[in-house]
């Protein structure tokens, strides 16, 4: 869990894909405010904030969301949202199959989307405690790092046909 923030970027890279124009204009944001931040308060506050975000991507709660999105926990279901009161804290992130789903609507009424359409998402495997998500992934023999699906776009919009039609 502590390495979690680590890890995604050895991810990206191993998975590497030409960036983007905004990636390399978000690399050169970013790089600029690290030096003004050195520029201004020095070495020790970059470190602080450095220390911030590796810690917040670890055990933190709201780090939780990372593995409740897409670590497998079920078989057969890639994506898991969390219906838990932190929620409220955390602008519905927990919502994440509804996110998926439907990206365009605001983050304010995902919850919407479940109460109007429950038939979509009341089967579907679910998360009510990100503590608990977290002791599970931590301590199980089961899951880890490995526990995620890595598929194909074809792959993907077979599994979305499949789903559509068994909904109806």
């Amino acid at each position: 869990m502590f390495c979690y923030g680590g890890l995604y970027v050895v991810r990206a890279l191993v998975n590497f894909k030409p960036l983007s124009f905004w990636e390399i204009i978000n690399w050169i944001y970013c790089l600029a405010v690290d030096f003004l931040v050195v520029y201004f308060w020095g070495w020790r506050a970059l470190g602080y904030l450095a220390l911030s975000m590796w810690l917040g991507y670890g055990l933190h709660p709201g780090a939780a969301h990372f593995i409740q999105e897409h670590f497998t926990f079920d078989d057969g279901q890639e994506t898991y949202s969390y219906y838990g009161s932190l929620n409220k804290f955390f602008i519905n992130i927990g919502y994440h199959n509804e996110h998926h789903d439907f990206m365009q609507v605001p983050w304010t009424r995902l919850p919407q989307i479940k109460a109007i359409a429950p038939e979509f998402y009341k089967n579907m495997a679910s998360h009510d405690s990100w503590l608990w998500m977290q002791i599970n992934f931590i301590f199980s023999t089961h899951f880890g790092p490995q526990s995620r699906v890595k598929r194909t776009y074809a792959d993907h919009t077979k599994a979305r046909k499949t789903l559509n039609s068994k909904s109806l």
